[in-house]
């Protein structure tokens, strides 16, 4: 809802449910948005000739918000903003005060009030689980009636930055130009566990890979800057199971399980006596060695935003129909997931029927 005028008495009790009559009473209402563009705010002057004044008024004024402390470090930052949590901010809004303190109650101040505005400049992560291979995505909610450019305090703090930190581990960080509303970050070499963040504005560019938190400069914490995230290396877990043997075919279902929705490209299963697949030690899975007569691909495809999934499939003719025993031949799925290939040996807990 948004406050056209002519601004009344009644109009403004109706919108924040007050049964105040003075004007004064409701530019101090508790129930005001602080998010909104427009509102209340500290200044000498009893009026304005025009909206357009009140509007250079309300910008000097830093919008009616103070943004709280300014850190030294980003592991400062990340320390304040655990202590906020995540549904925290360390701005706050700054209610005129009355001629007490040299300030005016106004009707004009809430010439276009949005009693519904969230909070500018806040950023999340598009996910809440990831794996080692992936980058980290951070989104900015631009839905909002402020923005940074909105705030004279923020002119010299061109970066975005990012904190984290794993329990027990050293925060790092890592900031970039705060020219866009999603931005991705590589994961890689990060150890899995989970990471306490923060998410702060910075006048220094800390690079665009992980760095040390301890980094001198002036940095200022976003609204809501706490956020959360897992690492794991391990995006699915692929198995076999409920193998039935006939005297033409194995049937089994594969079973797909992920933490979150994801997308597996041109998933195989392939039946390979064990000696065409080698384990390299140093990848942590089987190799593909070259088809030999007798052993089959089924190409099921791609699989796109799955979070569980089976699929049962055949083969036919295959040699040693009635003994898939490790010493004449396997199971074994390959897939593809953010360009890396896998390759995992299906278990085979259930065999003939």
């Amino acid at each position: 809802m948004t406050l056209t005028s002519p601004i009344t008495i009644s109009k403004l009790k109706t919108t924040f449910g007050t049964s105040y009559n003075k004007i004064g009473q409701i530019c101090a209402y508790a129930n005001i948005n602080m998010w909104s563009k427009y509102k209340p705010f500290r200044s000498s002057s009893l009026s304005f000739a025009s909206i357009s004044s009140r509007d250079s008024a309300l910008a000097a004024a830093n919008q009616g918000l103070a943004m709280g402390s300014t850190y030294s470090t980003p592991a400062a930052c990340l320390a304040a903003a655990k202590s906020l949590g995540s549904g925290g901010s360390s701005w706050s809004y700054l209610r005129p005060r009355g001629l007490a303190s040299l300030e005016w109650f106004r009707f004009l101040d809430f010439e276009g009030y949005n009693h519904s505005a969230v909070a500018p400049m806040q950023f999340g992560f598009a996910y809440d689980s990831y794996v080692s291979n992936e980058n980290l995505t951070v989104i900015e909610n631009a839905v909002f009636d402020l923005r940074k450019v909105d705030f004279g305090e923020l002119s010299s703090y061109n970066h975005l930055g990012l904190v984290i930190q794993k329990s027990g581990g050293t925060a790092m960080a890592t900031s970039w130009n705060y020219d866009t509303f999603i931005k991705s970050i590589l994961l890689s070499g990060l150890a899995d566990g989970n990471y306490e963040c923060a998410l702060f504005f910075s006048n220094t560019n800390l690079g665009s890979v992980w760095g040390s938190a301890s980094q001198q400069g002036s940095y200022i914490l976003i609204p809501y800057p706490y956020k959360t995230f897992n690492l794991s290396g391990v995006a699915f877990s692929i198995r076999g199971r409920d193998v039935i043997s006939t005297s033409s075919a194995f049937k089994f279902t594969i079973y797909i399980t992920s933490t979150r929705a994801r997308t597996i490209n041109q998933l195989f299963i392939r039946y390979r006596k064990t000696g065409n697949y080698s384990y390299n030690s140093s990848l942590g899975r089987y190799v593909l060695g070259l088809r030999a007569a007798g052993e089959q691909d089924i190409e099921i495809g791609d699989v796109s935003d799955i979070v569980s999934y089976s699929e049962q499939v055949s083969f036919t003719s295959i040699d040693n129909i009635t003994d898939p025993a490790p010493q004449n031949g396997n199971f074994f799925a390959e897939y593809s997931y953010n360009n890396v290939a896998y390759t995992t040996l299906l278990s085979l807990p259930h065999i003939g029927e």
